[in-house]
Order: C-alpha cells, then sequence, then structure tokens
C-alpha cells in the first residue's frame, strides 16, 4: 500500500513552511517555570516522576492516589477470566494497559522502523461526509472507515486477525530562522501494511494520536464546573 501522508496541523506548516522568528534559548528558566504546579510541583527529576502524587496531597487522599494508579498500570485481560474487574480485552486492541500508552505517566511516542507494534500511538480513521451520512456524523462527529471503523488497532487476542500495521517515516524538512539558525524538522508520513480485512476506503483520511502526559489533569477535575462556566462569559 502506498504511503499516505500524515495531516499536520496549521501550526506545523507556519513554522516549517515559512519564515520563523528567532531561534528559541533554552539557557535559564522562565519565570514561573521551576514550580509550574505551584504547591502540587514534585521536585523529583528521575524517570519516574510524572508517576509520584502531587507534594501537597494530604496522606487520607493518597490512598486513593495508589489505587488509581493500580488500575492504570495494570493490563486487561481476555474473558472470561477470575479477574472480574480487569476483563473483557479485544478482540482488536491497541494495548492492553493505559501505561503502555502514557509511558511513566508522561508522553508517548511514534513506532520505531522495528517496533512490533504502534503503542502509544494510535491513528483515527475517517471518510469524507455527505448528506447520506447526516445521521451517523450527528451520532459520532465523523463517518468512519467502512472496513476498519474509526480507529486502527493494530493488535488483537490469539486467533484474532490483527488490523495491520501502522509505521511512522519522516522526510527532513529544513527551516531557517530570522538570525540565521538552521534546524532541519520531520514531516512525517504513515506507512500502512498488513492489512488484516482487505484495502481501505480509497478516501480514507487518517490523524495519528501519540499518548499524552498525564499530570495536571487532576487539577483540571478540581475545578467545580459552576467556576468554569462563571469564567466562560
Amino acid at each position: 500500500m502506498p504511503s499516505l501522508p500524515l495531516r499536520l496541523s496549521a501550526l506545523f506548516l507556519a513554522l516549517g513552511l515559512s519564515a520563523c522568528d528567532d531561534a528559541p534559548r533554552f539557557t535559564k528558566a522562565e519565570p514561573g517555570e521551576a514550580r509550574s504546579g505551584g504547591a502540587t510541583t514534585v521536585r523529583k527529576t528521575d524517570q519516574n516522576a510524572f508517576s509520584l502524587p502531587s507534594a501537597n496531597l494530604p496522606p487520607s487522599r493518597r490512598v486513593d492516589f495508589s489505587v488509581g494508579n493500580s488500575f492504570f498500570r495494570s493490563p486487561w485481560v481476555i474473558a472470561p477470566s477470575t479477574t472480574t474487574a480487569r476483563d473483557g480485552l479485544g478482540p482488536l486492541f491497541n494495548t492492553n494497559a493505559c501505561q503502555n500508552c502514557h509511558i511513566k505517566d508522561g508522553r508517548g511516542h511514534p513506532p520505531t522502523p522495528d517496533s512490533a507494534n504502534a503503542v502509544s500511538m494510535l491513528v483515527r480513521l475517517s471518510i469524507p461526509d455527505s448528506p447520506a451520512y447526516a445521521t451517523v456524523i450527528e451520532q459520532l462527529g465523523i463517518v468512519p472507515e467502512p472496513v476498519y471503523g474509526g480507529q486502527f488497532q493494530d493488535m488483537a487476542v490469539p486467533g484474532v486477525t490483527p488490523e495491520g500495521k501502522v509505521r511512522v517515516e519522516y522526510t527532513p524538512v529544513p527551516i531557517r530562522f530570522k538570525d540565521g539558525t538552521e534546524v532541519e524538522l520531520r514531516k512525517p508520513v504513515l506507512q500502512f501494511s498488513q492489512l488484516g480485512y482487505g484495502p481501505m476506503h480509497p478516501d480514507t483520511r487518517f490523524s495519528a494520536r501519540v499518548a499524552p502526559p498525564m499530570i495536571g489533569l487532576g487539577l483540571l477535575e478540581a475545578i467545580p464546573e459552576e467556576a468554569i462556566l462563571a469564567n466562560a462569559a
């Protein structure tokens, strides 16, 4: 199957294909960067820093954090199983645990050329809309690809054929900042292979998603809905 270009955001296009300001400097911390989370900021800086509870979380709430974190790390299994709280995996899936995508509660990454699967990056699928799909668009917001649905799944339980494999290749895009600094960006190109259920719709649209870091989500959840609505005006 031929290469399928990854749709780039307007921000990337503006940065990579037009003139840029001076090159960014990282010689010192920006104001407020040292404690970006205020009193919740964790000072640990090793590979597990994103996996820790907020620094000011009281002991009574740390048990809740530990329980939630265990669900985040533990894998799901095929049903039926003695582990009734974690069964129901498959038949098709992208990975069997949250932690596999949000690596150590941090950001994921695209698959390398030699990766067995694309864990921590998934690809959304859709086809162009039309009046015939009005009901589907109202329900889902998109028109899923007719064979593979709205999300490409490259893993499966034993006895089931995965939907295929997806990889990312890169085309170099050189740019120059106004101060003369030259850097090279990379334009991603999606490659699909070993499609398990036939070819895709010829007009399929693709949107690659790398798993975001989990830090800060609890702070957003702690904001009362009425406060958000009050500020919306």
